[in-house]
């Protein structure tokens, strides 16, 4: 399966991870090189009840249908590193998703360098941490779930997931507490598709995060915040006709307002996690302000409780997501259609409306009851299932979503 490339850019995951093994050799060849490899994969099946609330498409469960599909949460995965010395070792990582027969991707392609046992380095491809499930997202069996709650982990807000960045993680002790300060800087660029069915460039720059992760016995905490101060997101055909249109009506401040170019996105993230005498707990918060373009700002949550008995983990998780626009951009074709007054504001009242539905299908309110149950039949290998209510307020609509999987390690 080929390697998926970025479009208008040049294969920079094969030429890192070229880079970062020759670095690697090198610094190793006054010692044995030595390298392992690991391997992970998904065998899934689901379906919908009916269709109905697959209008919410930048959500994971609109690849399902009524049909059975046993392609959408089917993945394999494999991970390599490379040690050249007791410092140096280089890591790629590889994902083949059977989803709509997307191609291999390079997730993980950098050089790591481990100065001594609290601090480490690390540069090249790495993915945005942005969530707690950040480093282990491909790899189903360490979480209870088939899939991370979809409120948090929807695909808006793994826009910018793919991350080429140098980041430092510093780890120490303090009392019971070890705590990991990341550092990242980086930039990022690709594709995504979030409500109108095309896929779309985007590239952020001069992007900056930090990290702080608290780990106690039976305890983590983990507090992050983000910022990407210059992101650009091509705009869809239907957008671009819009925008002419007002340039034409003489509205051109509204459509370089509306434009996704230039604009600023923060995240600021929250997560708990609990494992006490087989009771489970996590909540993860997250709050993503925009100051500029066309994108909503959106707020999400998620709380999960569960239990062990035995090889068995029962589970329940509830979880809300709200993506509102807070710019009113079309009030100056409103107010000019007023003046005009009727029938001669006929035009205007329709571009008014087009920008009113344009800024509507990027919003969203939705929450969803996920109830699931996973037996470990043997290390390691687990089997899940699940059961999810998804209630779509904005079109209120309901579904259910019914779903099996197989996650395994090798």
């Amino acid at each position: 399966m080929p390697i998926k490339q970025q479009k208008n850019s040049p294969p920079a995951g094969a030429r890192i991870a070229s880079l970062l093994f020759c670095l690697a050799f090198a610094g190793g060849l006054q010692a044995e090189v030595e390298f392992e490899w690991d391997g992970f994969g998904s065998i899934g099946a689901g379906l919908l009840d009916d269709n109905s609330i697959n209008k919410t498409n930048a959500n994971p469960h609109n690849l399902f249908d009524e049909d059975l599909q046993f392609d959408v949460d089917s993945r394999l995965g494999v991970q390599g590193t490379l040690f050249a010395n007791d410092a140096f070792s280089a890591t790629v990582q590889i994902v083949a998703h059977s989803a709509e027969e997307e191609d291999a991707e390079l997730e993980w392609a950098y050089l790591s360098y481990d100065p001594n046992k609290n601090l480490k380095i690390r540069a090249g491809r790495q993915r945005r941490p942005f969530f707690a499930l950040t480093d282990v997202l491909p790899v189903g069996y360490v979480y209870p779930w088939i899939r991370p709650p979809l409120e948090v982990y929807r695909r808006d807000t793994q826009l910018f997931d793919e991350l080429d960045a140098i980041d430092l993680l510093y780890t120490t002790r303090l009392g019971s507490w070890d705590i990991t300060t990341e550092i990242y800087v980086g930039q990022s660029s690709g594709e995504v598709e979030i409500n109108s069915g095309e896929d779309s460039d985007f590239k952020t720059r001069d992007d900056v995060g930090i990290i702080l992760d608290f780990q106690m016995d039976w305890l983590s905490l983990q507090f992050g915040y983000h910022d990407s101060p210059d992101i650009d997101v091509e705009s869809s055909k239907d957008l671009e006709t819009l925008f002419d249109n007002l340039r034409l009506a003489g509205f051109s401040s509204v459509a370089d307002a509306m434009e996704n170019k230039g604009f600023e996105g923060e995240l600021f993230s929250f997560a708990a996690g609990i494992d006490y005498q087989n009771w489970l707990f996590n909540t993860e918060v997250i709050h993503l302000p925009l100051d500029g373009g066309l994108v909503p700002e959106a707020s999400a949550w998620y709380i999960m409780g569960g239990r062990r008995f035995g090889p068995w983990t029962a589970h329940l998780t509830y979880g809300e997501l709200e993506r509102k626009a807070d710019h009113d951009f079309s009030q100056p074709i409103a107010e000019l259609a007023a003046i005009v007054g009727s029938p001669g504001n006929a035009g205007l009242l329709a571009l008014a409306g087009g920008v009113d539905q344009a800024i509507a299908a990027l919003e969203a309110e939705q929450s969803s009851y996920t109830l699931g149950l996973r037996y470990d039949f043997a290390q390691p290998v687990s089997i899940k299932a699940e059961y999810q209510y998804i209630r779509d307020e904005k079109f209120d609509l309901t579904n259910n979503l019914f779903s099996f999987v197989v996650d395994f390690l090798f």
